[in-house]
């Protein structure tokens, strides 16, 4: 099917590393507030469990992303030594996708879900 959306989901699923739970909740606001400005971000958000953390955010385009990626890099580095990044997922249109898998290429838990049909209010 034809999918003319070029929106991406994306979902990362960090653990906190013992003792590191209040670290990486306040790393989260700091992630917050630097995304605020992304011009192409629709949602971002931070959601914990446990020992666990949730970051999901939209973007109109694989554009948005990279930019999200070059805004906040030094921060997810940062997130990295107090938590282990267990996933993260990136949903969109293939024609979308095919735009970040070079430049996300180093990032090994990566994962690509491509949008087959789907619709948006």
């Amino acid at each position: 099917m034809n999918n003319q959306d070029t929106q991406l989901t994306v979902t990362a699923f960090f653990k906190a590393n013992p003792g590191k739970l209040n670290a990486l909740e306040q790393l989260a606001d700091r992630f917050v507030e630097r995304t605020r400005k992304e011009s192409r971000m629709c949602a971002y958000g931070w959601s914990f469990h446990a020992d666990e953390a949730h970051c999901r955010h939209r973007y109109q385009d694989a554009q948005g992303f990279l930019e999200h990626v070059e805004n906040c890099l030094p921060l997810f580095q940062e997130a990295l030594t107090i938590s282990e990044c267990t996933r993260l997922a990136i949903h969109g249109p293939e024609d979308e996708l095919a735009k970040i898998r070079g430049p996300m290429a180093n990032f090994d838990v990566l994962q690509y879900f491509t949008v087959r049909n789907s619709f948006r209010r």
